[in-house]
C-alpha cells in the first residue's frame, strides 16, 4: 500500500489535543483500526496518517499521508455546488464516527470512545482536504489559539451550513467487545508527483465568498454567543483553577525542609501536595468540589495532560491532608513536591589533571565516528537546571528550547545555575571542527535544552515531569536527565547495602510507581530516557526515580575503569557505566572546564543512544540495553557496578542488526509467531464450568487461556491472558504481548457465592521492565453452563474491560 504526502506544515501555531495523558494523534493506528472494524474503510480513510519531526531551524513539522487521496486542496476551494455536496457527505461521515464514539463509551470502552470523539476535532475548515471526490482530515487532533477563541468545532460549522445531510447509508456497527488492533511498520512514502514542496505556517485559508450573507451573520452570532458562554464558564472557574495551565507558582526557599517522616530525610516543599487523579476523574469538577470541602487549600497548578493538580496547604496540616486525600477514589497518587538537584561533586583540583581525550578513548568515541557522527534529525532533550545556549560550542545545535519554570524559551534564567546544564549539553552534542574545546559525542545531532531549575537552583519534581512531556510532544528521540536526589553522606558510611535494600522495599513506593508510569509513556513513544545514577556512593534505588527498568541509568567510572568513589551503584538499579572523572566540556561565557559526576557520564550514553537512532530510528529500549551490555567491558569494583560502554563496538552491532536481509528478518518473525501460537493455543472443547456447590477449587486447577484478549490502550497491542491455577487457591497470571514478551503476577483465587474471583497480589511485572495495573477477574456459570468471566481494573470495578470464557490449555 502506497502513502501519498498530501500536506506538510510547521506546527508553531498549533497544539496537540491531549487526552488520557498523550496526544490524540498518537492513537492513529488504534483509531483507524476500530473505525474500519466497526464502520468501514471509507470512514477510516478520513483520518490521514500523521508524522512529526524537528527541522533544522528547531521548529516541529507535521506531515499527513493518505492511501486514498493523492493530491488535495482545502474543501473551501471547491466550486460552490460541489462544496455543498461534499460538506453534506462530510457531515454524514462525522455523524457516524461520533455515534460510534458514543456507542463505545456506552459499552464501557470509555477511553477509546472519547479518543474517537476527540479525533474529529480540527483547527478550522481548511483542514478538510479533497480532490473533489475523496475527503481527508489534516491536523486532526490539533487545536490553535484561534480555534480556542472561537470554540471551533467542525461538527458545529457543518450543522450550521448544511441543512439536510446527504443520504449516506450508515454502516451497521459490528458488535465486538473490544476491537482488535495491530501495530504495523510505517509504509514507505510515495508522493503523487514530484511537485515542489511548500511549507505553510497554516493551512491555506482563502474560501470563496458566499452569496448568502445571513448564513455568515448567523454563524458570527453563534460564535459570539458560544464565546460569551465559554467566558462565563471560565470566569466561574477562575477562583478554583489558576488562569493558565501548566505554569507553576514559584517555591519559597524557606518552605523547603527535610521530610521528617522519611528515613532518608529527602527535601520537600512543606506547603505543597501533588494529586494525580484517576483516569476517569474529571479534573475541573474534582477541583471545584475539593476547594469547597477544604477552604484552607488553594490550587497553584494543574495539568490536564496527565491529570495533576498541585495544592498549597497549611504546613501544619500537610500530613493530615495527605492521609485524607489518599482515601479518595478519584485520586491515584498523593505525593509531596520533591526538590531535586543536579548531581554535584566537589571541584577537587586533582580532578582537573587528566587528559582531555582520555574519556573518549576509553569508550571508543573516535572509532565510533567512523560509523556515524550523528544526524540533525535526531534530537536529544537535555533536562537540566539552565543553559548558556549562546556558547559557541552548542549555539548552532540548539532546537526548541523551553523553560518549564517561566513558560518561555529563555533557558538561562538564574545565571549562577547554567554551568551544569551547559557542560552536559556540550558533552552530548557540542560542535566538532570549530577549533574550540571538545566536540560532543554526537556532534551532528541536535540539542533540545529544557530548563527545570529555578533561580535558586532548586528543581521541583513537577518541573521534571513537565519537562519530560515537553520533550515527548516536541520531537525528542532521546532524553538525558543528569539530576536526582542527594543523600546524607552518613547513609553510605553507616548503612550496609542490605539495610539500604530494606529502605528501598518500603520507602517512597508511590513515587517509584509514578516515575515508572511516566517512563513507560516515553518508552511506548520509542523515546529513550537516560539518567544519571547519582553521586552519594549508595544504592541508586534509594532514589525512587532510579528504580524503573523503563530507562537507562548510568554509573560513573574512573580513568582506570574502576568505580568513581562518588558513584551510586547496584545491578538492579543501574544499567551501564561511562567515564565520570576528568570530563572536559563547555561552561558559560565561552569557557571550558573539567567536571565530574554521574551527570557527566550520563550524556555520553545519551549521545551514544542517539547515534544508534541515527543508524536505526526504530531501535527500542530493550534492544539498546541488550547491545550495550553485550559490548561493554567489566568495571573493577567491590560494589555492584554495571559494565562500561564501548561505543564503537555497540554501534557496529547496531549496523549489523539493521543490515540483516529481509529474508532473515521474515524467518525470525515467523518463528517467533509460531512459538507464540504454540504457547497460546487452547483446547476449545474443554471450557471452565463452575459446578454447583463445589467443595474446593480442584475444578479450576490447571492452565487456562482467555477466549478474548486485552488491548494496550496506548499502543493498541493485543495482550493474551493466561492463568495457572493451583487447587490451594494460588497461581500466576501471565500476560503475553504481541512480540512474545511475558508479564507475570501472583494471583489469589477464591470462591464466593458460586462466583470464582481471581485477584492479582500485585501489579504485573514484565520481562522488559514495564508493568500493567492490577486486575480483578470474576467468573460465573449460569445454570451450570460455560463460565462467563469479566475483567475490571482494581481501582475501577464498575467498568468492565472485556468479557471472556476460559479454555483449557
Amino acid at each position: 500500500m502506497s502513502l501519498y504526502l498530501i500536506y506538510r506544515c510547521k506546527l508553531d501555531g498549533y497544539r496537540p489535543v491531549i487526552w488520557y495523558s498523550q496526544p490524540v494523534h498518537h492513537r492513529y493506528q488504534q483509531i483507524r483500526s476500530i473505525v474500519t472494524k466497526r464502520l468501514d474503510e471509507e470512514h477510516a480513510t478520513l483520518f490521514t496518517e500523521p508524522r512529526m519531526s524537528a527541522n533544522s531551524s528547531g521548529s516541529t513539522e507535521g506531515s499527513w499521508f493518505s492511501d486514498k487521496l493523492k493530491k488535495g486542496t482545502p474543501l473551501s476551494h471547491q466550486p460552490e455546488q460541489r462544496k455543498e455536496i461534499l460538506m453534506r457527505r462530510l457531515k454524514a461521515m462525522l455523524d457516524h464516527i461520533q455515534k460510534l464514539g458514543q456507542q463505545l463509551i456506552n459499552e464501557g470502552q470509555r477511553e477509546i470512545g472519547e479518543i474517537v470523539l476527540k479525533a474529529t476535532e480540527i483547527p478550522n475548515m481548511d483542514c478538510v482536504m479533497t480532490d473533489g471526490q475523496q475527503l481527508a482530515l489534516i491536523l486532526w487532533g490539533f487545536t490553535s489559539d484561534e480555534a480556542d477563541q472561537t470554540s471551533f468545532r467542525v461538527a458545529k460549522v457543518l450543522k450550521d451550513e448544511v441543512e439536510e445531510p446527504e443520504k449516506v447509508d450508515e454502516p451497521q456497527p459490528i458488535e465486538t467487545p473490544t476491537p482488535s488492533h495491530t501495530r504495523t511498520a510505517p509504509e514507505p512514502v510515495v508522493t503523487a508527483a514530484p511537485a515542489k514542496e511548500v511549507i505553510h505556517k497554516y493551512p491555506p485559508s482563502t474560501p470563496k465568498k458566499s452569496n448568502n450573507r445571513w448564513k455568515w451573520i448567523s454563524l458570527l452570532l453563534l460564535i459570539l454567543c458560544t464565546g460569551l458562554a465559554l467566558w462565563m464558564l471560565l470566569g466561574s472557574l477562575q477562583t478554583v483553577l489558576p488562569p493558565k495551565e501548566g505554569v507553576m507558582e514559584p517555591i519559597d526557599p524557606r518552605k523547603i525542609i527535610q521530610d521528617p517522616d522519611n528515613p532518608l530525610r529527602t527535601r520537600i516543599v512543606s506547603d505543597r501536595l501533588n494529586l494525580y487523579l484517576a483516569s476517569q476523574t474529571d479534573l475541573g469538577d474534582f477541583a471545584e468540589v475539593l476547594v469547597e470541602q477544604y477552604p484552607q487549600i488553594s490550587i497553584t497548578y494543574y495539568n490536564t495532560q496527565y491529570k495533576k493538580i498541585q495544592l498549597k496547604v497549611p504546613t501544619s496540616e500537610r500530613v493530615r491532608l495527605q492521609r485524607e486525600f489518599r482515601k479518595m477514589q478519584e485520586v491515584k497518587f498523593v505525593l509531596d513536591e520533591q526538590v531535586f538537584q543536579t548531581d554535584k561533586v566537589p571541584n577537587d583540583v586533582a580532578f582537573s589533571q587528566g587528559k582531555k581525550k582520555q574519556p573518549y578513548e576509553m569508550i571508543g568515541v573516535f572509532n565510533a565516528w567512523d560509523i556515524t557522527e550523528g544526524n540533525p534529525n535526531v534530537v536529544i532533550a537535555v533536562i537540566d537546571n539552565g543553559f548558556d545556549i549562546t556558547h559557541p560550542e552548542i549555539e548552532d545545535n540548539v532546537v526548541s528550547p523551553w523553560n518549564v519554570i517561566t513558560h518561555d524559551t529563555n533557558v538561562n534564567t538564574g545565571t549562577k545555575n547554567m554551568r551544569h546544564g551547559t557542560h552536559v549539553a556540550a558533552t552530548v552534542a557540542g560542535l566538532a571542527d570549530n577549533q574550540l574545546g571538545m566536540a560532543g559525542v554526537a556532534p551532528l545531532c541536535k540539542i533540545m535544552p529544557i530548563q527545570v531549575g529555578d533561580d535558586e537552583g532548586n528543581i521541583p519534581s513537577t518541573a521534571i515531569v513537565d519537562g519530560i512531556f515537553y520533550a515527548l510532544n516536541h520531537g525528542a528521540n532521546v532524553i538525558n536527565m543528569s539530576l536526582g536526589m542527594a543523600f546524607d553522606p552518613d547513609i553510605a558510611n553507616k548503612m550496609s547495602d542490605q539495610e539500604q535494600e530494606g529502605i528501598i522495599r518500603q520507602n517512597m513506593l508511590d513515587h517509584a510507581r509514578l516515575w515508572d508510569e511516566i517512563f513507560q509513556v516515553a518508552r511506548e513513544e520509542n523515546v529513550i530516557i537516560v539518567q544519571a545514577a547519582g553521586n552519594s556512593n549508595v544504592l541508586a534505588g534509594l532514589d525512587p526515580q532510579k528504580r524503573s527498568q523503563n530507562v537507562i541509568t548510568v554509573a560513573a567510572t574512573t580513568s582506570s575503569i574502576g568505580k568513581a568513589t562518588f558513584s551510586n551503584y547496584g545491578h538492579k538499579y543501574t544499567t551501564i557505566s561511562a567515564p565520570g572523572v576528568d570530563i572536559y566540556s563547555a561552561v558559560p561565557d565561552g569557557k571550558f572546564e573539567y567536571m565530574q559526576g554521574t551527570s557527566m557520564a550520563s550524556p555520553m550514553v545519551s549521545a551514544g543512544v542517539a547515534l544508534a537512532k541515527c543508524i536505526d530510528p526504530q531501535i527500542t529500549l530493550p534492544q539498546v540495553k541488550k547491545l550495550l551490555l553485550q559490548t561493554a567491558v567489566k568495571v573493577n569494583s567491590k560494589k555492584e557496578m554495571p559494565p562500561m560502554i564501548q561505543l564503537d563496538t555497540f554501534l557496529e552491532l547496531v549496523v549489523e542488526r539493521t543490515t540483516l536481509s529481509s529474508c532473515d528478518i521474515l524467518v525470525d518473525s515467523l518463528q517467533k509467531e509460531i512459538e507464540r501460537l504454540k504457547m497460546l493455543v487452547g483446547d476449545s472443547t474443554q471450557q471452565l464450568v463452575i459446578p454447583e456447590n463445589p467443595e474446593d477449587l480442584s475444578f479450576a486447577a490447571g492452565k487456562w487461556i482467555s477466549s478474548d484478549e486485552l488491548h494496550n490502550t496506548r499502543t493498541g497491542e493485543q495482550i493474551s491472558l493466561l492463568f495457572e491455577i493451583e487447587a490451594d487457591g494460588k497461581g500466576k497470571l501471565i500476560l503475553v504481548e504481541e512480540n512474545g514478551q511475558r508479564c507475570e503476577a501472583d494471583i489469589t483465587v477464591s470462591l464466593n457465592d458460586d462466583v470464582l474471583e481471581i485477584k492479582q497480589d500485585d501489579a504485573t511485572q514484565c520481562e522488559h521492565g514495564g508493568f500493567y495495573a492490577k486486575y480483578i477477574f470474576r467468573c460465573e456459570s449460569p445454570d451450570g453452563e460455560t463460565a462467563q468471566c469479566s475483567c475490571m481494573q482494581e481501582d475501577n470495578e464498575k467498568e468492565r474491560i472485556i468479557s471472556f470464557s476460559l479454555l483449557k490449555r
